[in-house]
């Protein structure tokens, strides 16, 4: 706010004017700057200019009463964050090319990248971190809710070959005939859409490579008796519930509202999917445990609470269903934060959540499906509804 009137370049600015300095063009003049429009890092080097306002040729922040308040908490999260992703991932681009970096800008409400850098994030090293459950104070594992990156973005050369039917003298003697029978189940589909939506069936094949890496290292657990810990069951426990799979191949057949970046979204593993998951895998796990263990078979949510926290099945039943009710909130949260796709995706999700609460509802009514889901089944496909 100009505070008394006074003259700038020949202009009369009358006191009480609002003034906002242009930053920007401060920041490309040529008078400081060489080649503003040029992405040179290096220009700095071996220089003591700093960013906290004392030097017009640098103002990421602005200066003065009216710096940013937020420069002291960004500096530290992109310091924070930065380390991390170079501590536990390995970053390469797609098919081992050269970088080739345009830094040319597009404008909107912020600055960002006009062309985007899309890399390939190997896991190196385990991701150790735990926070308290919102509705208890039991300590668990803050990031089960989100491994799409272990999941999703890491670079796995072997997989482009996996997908052909070429390979199924690898596989035992029992697996060749499912194996066929699936790829031509996804050749269906894909002649069942048209042209410009048979890149869908990529997608699928891909969430079901996922679910089958799962399934195979859940095999090995159990094939070693190892029970590992809540954290580390749930970064594969998730994917094998096959909800990922599931709600991507929901996608396949909704006509045009079903985009390419719907795809993307659903295939990136969201928020309202990862909840859903949990709500599917662990209250089956609550209500289908004890029969599980008396064949072989992995080991459930349930004795892995147990073994990580000294419990007993009743405790770690009842926090595991504090998880459960905070993945209820989760997908509400979600539900009421608008997105860019139409609200029918949500409710596919909501939809797959709403039944597997059905189902497993203080009962395994899955495998005990003569009661209540023979039921509820009837009255959906075979009796008549009144109208």
């Amino acid at each position: 706010m100009c505070r008394k009137t006074c003259e700038v370049l020949g202009y009369e600015i009358e006191a009480g004017t609002p003034v906002l300095v242009n930053a920007w063009a401060i920041n490309r003049d040529p008078q400081y700057r060489r080649e503003a429009e040029s992405f040179r890092p290096e220009r700095f080097e071996g220089k003591s200019i700093d960013f906290k306002g004392g030097n017009f040729e640098y103002l990421p922040f602005g200066a003065g009463r009216r710096i940013c308040p937020g420069m002291e908490f960004g500096l530290a999260t992109v310091h924070l964050s930065l380390a991390q992703l170079l501590l536990y991932f390995d970053w390469k681009l797609r098919d081992g090319r050269k970088p080739e970096l345009d830094m040319s800008e597009t404008y909107g409400v912020t600055v960002t990248r006009k062309t985007e850098l899309k890399l390939f994030a190997t896991p190196r090293i385990p991701i150790p971190s735990t926070i308290y459950c919102k509705s208890c104070s039991c300590l668990m594992p803050s990031n089960f809710l989100d491994i799409s990156t272990h999941l999703h973005a890491s670079d796995r050369p072997s997989r482009s070959h996996v997908w052909d039917a070429k390979v199924v003298h690898q596989l035992p003697e029992y697996m060749k005939d499912y194996y066929l029978k699936l790829m031509h189940t996804f050749e269906e589909f894909e002649d069942l859409l048209a042209s410009s939506e048979k890149y869908r069936i990529t997608y699928l094949k891909e969430v079901m490579k996922d679910l089958s890496e799962a399934y195979f290292e859940e095999s090995k657990w159990r094939d070693q008796h190892y029970i590992p810990t809540l954290e580390e069951h749930l970064h594969v426990s998730l994917i094998s519930s096959t909800y990922p799979m599931l709600e991507c191949a929901s996608f396949i057949g909704m006509g045009e509202i079903a985009s390419k970046e719907a795809f993307e979204w659903i295939t990136s593993f969201p928020k309202i999917v990862q909840a859903s998951a949990i709500i599917c895998h662990i209250m089956d796990d609550i209500t289908s445990h004890e029969l599980e263990q008396t064949r072989a078979h992995v080991a459930s949510t349930v004795q892995c609470y147990m073994k990580e926290y000294g419990t007993n099945v009743q405790v770690a039943c009842k926090k595991l269903q504090d998880l459960v009710e905070d993945a209820w909130k989760d997908i509400n949260e979600e539900c009421l934060n608008p997105i860019v796709f139409p609200i029918a995706f949500l409710e596919r999700d909501v939809n797959f959540s709403r039944m597997m609460e059905k189902i497993y509802k203080q009962v395994d009514g899955y495998t005990n499906s003569s009661s209540k889901m023979k039921y509820f089944i009837s009255l959906l496909l075979v009796h008549p509804i009144p109208i």
